[in-house]
């Protein structure tokens, strides 16, 4: 079994079960997103397309996604969805006003490619919704002084590749032509402050295309 074969079978089992604790993180950017004027909106890594259904009308709504059975439940919430491999993006460059990645980032190897291609299907001007889980809680910091790696850190068996703060996030968005104009927490709790939320939401605006460099993907700065 390759690569994208063991991908698609994990997301498809995912994708069969649900996640009662996300309702938060769901309604937040139902209403963030409600928000934006008419126009197309892709959800990368949409799963069976749930999150933006009810916008489904009001917004022209794509998606893809590396779950072939996800992408089959989904063509029927949104104007098209398409299977995706890894994190190419199946769709022309400058298609759409909007893009959505929800806890999608984290699941990704290349995060630059993944942003990159978001960047690349997006107009000038265009703006993403991101959500990414926060390695940087309460919890998280218990954890690691208990000698273990953080929730939802991409420790043993975990399906995450990569850990997000908001920090990093920002950085990482910077790098591929995009500016974070918002960070809000998922919960209402922390909805103000994001840095200790379990989950966020980021809303950027792409400012300028990316240019994908693989030889830029290894760095052992401390501080990044």
């Amino acid at each position: 079994m390759n690569e994208q074969e063991m991908q698609s079978t994990i997301y498809d089992k995912a994708w069969r079960e649900e996640y009662p604790d996300d309702s938060d993180r769901i309604e937040l950017v139902r209403l963030v997103a409600g928000g934006l004027t008419p126009g197309s909106i892709l959800d990368v890594g949409c799963g069976d397309g749930r999150i933006l259904e009810p916008l489904n009308g009001r917004l022209a709504v794509y998606g893809c996604d590396v779950s072939a059975e996800a992408v089959n439940q989904a063509r029927a919430r949104m104007q098209c969805c398409r299977h995706m491999l890894f994190e190419e993006i199946p769709y022309p460059s400058g298609w759409f006003e909007y893009a959505f990645a929800g806890e999608t980032i984290e699941h990704t190897i290349d995060t630059d490619f993944f942003l990159y291609e978001i960047n690349r299907v997006l107009k000038p001007g265009g703006t993403l919704l991101l959500t990414y889980p926060n390695i940087r809680t309460l919890t998280g910091v218990a954890m690691l002084l208990a000698g273990y790696p953080p929730r939802f850190a991409a420790r043993y068996r975990s399906p995450h590749y990569r850990d997000f703060t908001q920090k990093s996030i920002k950085l990482a968005l910077e790098n591929n032509g995009f500016i974070a104009e918002r960070f809000l927490g998922c919960q209402m709790l922390t909805r103000y402050l994001p840095g200790w939320s379990k989950t966020v939401l980021v809303v950027a605006r792409k400012v300028s295309g990316a240019v994908y460099d693989p030889a830029k993907i290894v760095d052992f700065n401390l501080w990044k």
